[in-house]
């Protein structure tokens, strides 16, 4: 069997030990999802990974298989980007690692990992910045990743009538969780599914994490949308669907 041979950009999602200068490496790749590798003599080498093997950098790594394809191994690799402002806030370090633990969780395959990519990487460089990051920034970082993977709610339209969330709309609004859908007061009755009863601020400022990049939740005004229930809301949403929860430190299948 030929060898396999490429080259990608990563982002290192976690370092272990081997032994004393060995070192086995998990990345996310834009286009081959959560691939592991090992870095023989990776502690020590700084010609082939100079400034390279920690959490959170962005690396250009030069990957090879071993001649039957069983693992791979990294033959070397250049430091193209890392986040000294993360590492300075153990906040930030905490928002950033959380990210990166649930990408590994909730990682579906190759065909989902060139957005999840480029959330995370967006998502770093935010955390490394000096502008405002909301506490919740882990949770609007969930849920657009959920999204991303398909599960896309219409939450800007009743699903019965097709009356239209506007600001002036007051709170007549049903999230369904399960259908990925709101109704309006009026024809909740008629609904099958029980939901969570939203204002139209909360459902706008939602709408506008869900569509957007991580760069439009740095705006105080949209995270002030966003009150405890539709946190609660967020947070149901993306265990629904990826069946995932936050506990002791790590995520966990529900």
């Amino acid at each position: 069997m030929p060898r396999e041979e490429f080259t990608e950009e990563v982002i290192i999602l976690k370092i272990g030990q081997l032994r004393e200068i060995d070192c086995w490496v998990r990345f996310l790749t834009p286009s081959r999802g959560i691939l592991t590798a090992f870095a023989f003599g990776g502690y020590r080498s700084k010609r082939r990974f100079p400034g390279c093997l920690d959490i959170l950098n962005q690396v250009l790594f030069k990957v090879v298989s071993n001649p039957t394809g069983k693992y791979l191994y990294l033959q070397e690799g250049t430091l193209l980007q890392r986040f000294p402002g993360i590492t300075r806030s153990l906040n930030r370090l905490g928002m950033a690692v959380n990210c990166l633990k649930f990408i590994e969780a909730a990682h579906l395959g190759e065909d989902d990992s060139r957005a999840a990519f480029y959330l995370i990487l967006k998502a770093l460089q935010i955390l490394d910045s000096d502008v405002f990051v909301p506490a919740a920034f882990p949770l609007l970082f969930r849920t657009r990743i959920t999204v991303e993977y398909g599960y896309y709610p219409d939450i800007l339209n009743c699903s019965l009538c097709g009356k239209k969330v506007k600001a002036d709309s007051g709170s007549n609004f049903i999230f369904i969780l399960r259908e990925g859908r709101i109704c309006c007061g009026d024809c909740f009755p008629a609904a099958s599914s029980t939901g969570i009863r939203l204002g139209a601020s909360s459902l706008l400022g939602l709408e506008s994490i869900i569509s957007g990049l991580p760069g439009s939740w740095v705006d105080e005004s949209v995270y002030k949308k966003l009150d405890k229930k539709t946190m609660q809301v967020m947070d149901r949403f993306v265990q629904y669907h990826l069946g995932l929860v936050w506990e002791a430190g790590h995520f966990r299948q529900v």
